[in-house]
């Protein structure tokens, strides 16, 4: 059995506190981003940008995570090839994103009448071209954290969200309102592209690799990524779709904005994990490999789960704070697809071990099952419970593919997370979603709520004897190495 080349504390510790700072940076920018224009364009202007922002996430997942995926993968494994891997990523991603730019370009008329909405055929072609740029920095990005250049792949995420956040609100105060929106978006990820790609300065040792091979990986992670990302968008395109109103939808775009804080806060650990578990399944090295991904599950959910249940139990209060009491409408949603997001990651995760160890197809299969079935609820929910249906289905659906991809990983390689130390969060974080419940308060008060249950809810962690001296260790360590 081979020797473990690193502590997995130090660096995947250090590797997301890097890239988790970068995720807050992007989800406050982006989060403003949202607040902002829910308040200057009004709800129904902000549901025509939930919309658009719904369909980029769909086609996102067509150009980006597949070959993100791949060439991660590839570069971890053998870091000496990794010049080889970024040139064949982006030929690859040049012709994908090419072609799909111009699909998109041609058929944005048909899109719109699946919307019942003709007037969104010209933001949907100005928004198809942001592709092209953002399908190169995937690349760039994904052979620096293949290198497990960390801290680098952080910066380029903090400069482009910055960026976009300054550059939308710029234009959009001069008067460009909803295009403004997306003139401002396509300018900030060229502008994140060329960042990125001053970062990729490797040997280049005029190997070659093969496409045929990163394709061939690529296939089966991106159909799995299109299927399962989809879900998190399908759910307001049906809103739209069946009920038929703007209005509802821009509902709905606040709900679904904030209920992805989960995702967007905590994807670094997913980031961290598929590179180091490819190169220790690479190596053989199975206790590594545990070890891996009993601690990246266990500080997930322990970080994770008293943000979710807290935010869930008081999301009328947190929807008009950011959003004003115009869009209270959709609380009960959001309290339900809080839940969705939390489960989105926990699946992601999952599904970077199972790919890492060379199975991308068996993570395809499972999108393939559960694609299907978001469809079949949202249109089942949608049309009795309104927003809350289209919430449900897709908190089902994410819980389901949890539960599969969980199965799959303890049957065929006997690792997960401790399950006593699951009881002991999933106890804690129940008691403080009880609390929050029956002594909730409005305004900007909750905040000091919010600090003092996550006082009590690490004080019921160290009485549960879940937090322990190695855990204090370990944050000592990520912090010093930092």
């Amino acid at each position: 059995m081979s020797k473990p080349l690193e502590k997995p504390s130090n660096i995947m510790g250090k590797g997301i506190l890097y890239l988790t700072s970068s995720k807050v940076i992007f989800a406050i920018s982006g989060f403003l981003v949202h607040i902002g224009l829910a308040r200057i364009l009004g709800v129904e202007a902000y549901g025509i940008y939930g919309i658009i922002m719904a369909f980029l996430g769909i086609t996102y997942t067509l150009y980006q995570p597949g070959v993100q995926t791949s060439v991660s993968k590839f570069a971890a494994e053998d870091i000496s090839r990794i010049a080889a891997v970024l040139k064949a990523g982006l030929k690859l991603q040049i012709t994908l994103s090419i072609a799909l730019t111009s699909l998109i370009f041609a058929i944005a008329p048909l899109i719109a009448l699946f919307l019942k909405d003709n007037s969104l055929t010209p933001y949907i072609r100005l928004a198809s071209l942001v592709i092209i740029p953002a399908a190169l920095d995937t690349v760039y990005l994904a052979s620096l954290n293949g290198a497990r250049f960390f801290g680098k792949q952080a910066i380029s995420v903090i400069c482009h969200s910055i960026t976009k956040l300054v550059l939308v609100f710029v234009i959009i105060l001069l008067g460009f309102k909803i295009k403004g929106v997306l003139i401002g978006m396509i300018t900030a990820t060229v502008m994140g592209m060329f960042i990125s790609k001053n970062f990729c300065k490797f040997e280049d040792k005029n190997e070659e690799f093969g496409i045929k091979k990163l394709l061939v990986f690529t296939t089966p992670v991106l159909l799995y990524v299109f299927c399962v990302t989809s879900i998190a968008s399908l759910d307001l395109l049906f809103v739209k779709s069946i009920l038929q109103s703007n209005k509802e939808a821009g509902l709905y775009t606040s709900a679904s904005n904030i209920s992805k804080l989960p995702f967007i806060l905590f994807s670094s650990f997913q980031t961290v994990l598929l590179p180091s578990v490819s190169r220790a399944f690479s190596l053989n090295n199975m206790e590594l490999f545990k070890k891996y991904i009993n601690q990246t599950l266990r500080y997930l959910l322990l970080l994770m789960f008293p943000i979710v249940t807290i935010l869930s139990a008081t999301s009328g209060t947190v929807i008009e704070i950011f959003y004003s009491n115009k869009y209270s409408g959709a609380a009960s949603a959001l309290s339900i697809l809080l839940f969705g997001g939390a489960f989105s990651i926990i699946l992601s995760i999952l599904a970077s071990v199972i790919i890492g160890c060379g199975k991308p197809k068996v993570s395809m299969y499972f999108a393939l099952i559960l694609f299907p079935m978001d469809i079949i609820l949202n249109i089942l929910l949608i049309p009795f419970y309104g927003l809350n249906g289209a919430a449900i289905a897709t908190t089902i659906t994410f819980i389901s593919g949890t539960i599969m991809a969980g199965a799959y990983i303890y049957y065929n390689f006997g690792a997960l997370m401790e399950f006593l130390s699951f009881l002991k969060i999933s106890l804690a974080s129940m008691i403080v979603y009880i609390i929050s419940i029956k002594f909730s308060v409005t305004g900007i008060i909750i905040f000091g709520e919010y600090l003092i249950l996550f006082i009590l809810y690490f004080l019921l962690l160290f009485l549960f004897k879940e937090i322990k001296k190695e855990d204090i260790q370990i944050v000592k360590e990520t912090l010093r190495i930092a």
